[in-house]
């Protein structure tokens, strides 16, 4: 990324020069003025065409999983639905609730498509059923357009879902509708271009803050606001779009390091390394406990989710002990510092730190990335968990 792009990033946003983030991009209700207006044949010709290479994107997430019955199912969509159509938004359908968005055409017998958004807030796929009327059928789009777009908490939940739903992320509807910009409206145009700035927050993150404190010595404290970045303190945006650059990386370190789970923790972004040859082994000898790594925000951190009550101390006693070999006996890499935690209590929850490393050079997710694997393979080395 070069400090052009930067430079234009910020540029725009101090200077409003898109009406989309004027508006307020993190704001789902902007996306459905715009969307409302731009996916109607009567304001963009191109509008039929751009809906089919959605539904068609190769990249997209699909349910059901089988690829063969979505296409199925959305070839008949493409065959029965009329050329020409509209927009409605807070449309009521389904079982209760009402979609973002829907397409309508007086020709369509009925045969619509619901729309649902999704910016920085969790995507349910019980809300996807709500637009469901239980038949597998049915054809549905969901565009997630800022955090959401790299997080997994959709995946995460085991409930069934109805019908047929195509997952669009931020790159998936730009890489659908480049060759479509030179027939957009200027509407459309602007909605398109807020979705590059949004792509460079999501996959910049590292070079965008580098860049601030290059330019201002990282004095201001206020600058996350100045690139677009949301949330508390403007962080949360920006940790989700850091630690799925991280995820990313360590994909490629370590063969064992490859399946992460990035989600909102409610007070922290939390990437947590799943089941691997290093995550989620049993305590020893303490039946169904478990220790794990994870990150929250910018820390790394070693915790235990229990399963046996505390009231017998042992789980409490393998923590202490395993906190005071694991700062006795190993080093730790140059710009790793590590936060000792004090005995935890008996009426403790039941995710608990061991320890937590404090990630000094969170300045690329190849730094962040080199750090976190020395720190896993070091006490994978030591045995140190192993009794």
């Amino acid at each position: 990324m070069n400090e052009k792009e930067i430079k234009n990033l910020a540029d725009c946003i101090e200077k409003g020069k898109n009406p989309v983030e004027v508006d307020g991009y993190g704001t789902e209700l902007t996306h459905q003025w715009y969307l409302t207006w731009l996916l109607d044949t009567r304001h963009w010709r191109d509008a039929r065409k751009a809906i089919d290479l959605l539904i068609d994107s190769p990249s997209s997430y699909k349910y059901p999983e089988d690829n063969k019955g979505y296409q199925e199912i959305a070839e008949q969509w493409k065959r029965n639905f009329p050329q020409d159509f509209w927009c409605n938004f807070e449309y009521p359908i389904g079982n209760k609730g009402q979609v973002d968005l829907f397409l309508r055409s007086e020709k369509g017998n009925g045969l619509g498509l619901p729309i649902e958004l999704k910016t920085d807030t969790k995507l349910r796929k019980t809300q996807l059923n709500d637009y469901s009327s239980n038949r597998e059928d049915e054809l549905g789009l969901v565009f997630l357009l800022g955090s959401t777009a790299v997080r997994d908490d959709y995946h995460n939940e085991t409930t069934e879902i109805n019908g047929c739903f195509g997952i669009l992320t931020v790159e998936d509807i730009l890489s659908s509708w480049k060759n479509l910009y030179h027939s957009m409206p200027q509407p459309g145009k602007n909605w398109y271009d807020s979705l590059r700035n949004e792509a460079l927050r999501l996959n910049r993150a590292f070079e965008i803050e580098n860049y601030e404190i290059s330019i201002t010595g990282g004095k201001d404290t206020d600058w996350r606001k100045k690139y677009g970045y949301r949330g508390n303190n403007y962080e949360k945006h920006l940790y989700f779009s850091k630690l799925n650059s991280v995820r990313k990386v360590l994909r490629d370190k370590n063969n064992e390091l490859t399946k992460w789970n990035l989600y909102d923790g409610g007070r922290n972004t939390v990437l947590n390394l799943k089941e691997t040859k290093y995550s989620w082994k049993d305590v020893p000898n303490l039946g169904k406990n478990q220790y794990y790594w994870e990150f929250n925000d910018n820390d790394f951190t070693l915790k235990v989710r229990y399963e046996e009550e505390f009231g017998d101390n042992k789980i409490i006693e393998w923590i202490v002990k395993k906190q005071a070999s694991l700062k006795q006996e190993l080093t730790w890499p140059d710009g790793v510092k590590l936060k000792y935690y004090s005995k935890p209590r008996s009426d403790a929850k039941r995710y608990v730190s061991i320890l937590r490393w404090e990630l000094k050079k969170f300045d690329s997710a190849e730094s962040v990335a080199d750090q976190v694997v020395k720190i896993i393979e070091m006490v994978d080395n030591s045995r140190i968990l192993d009794n």
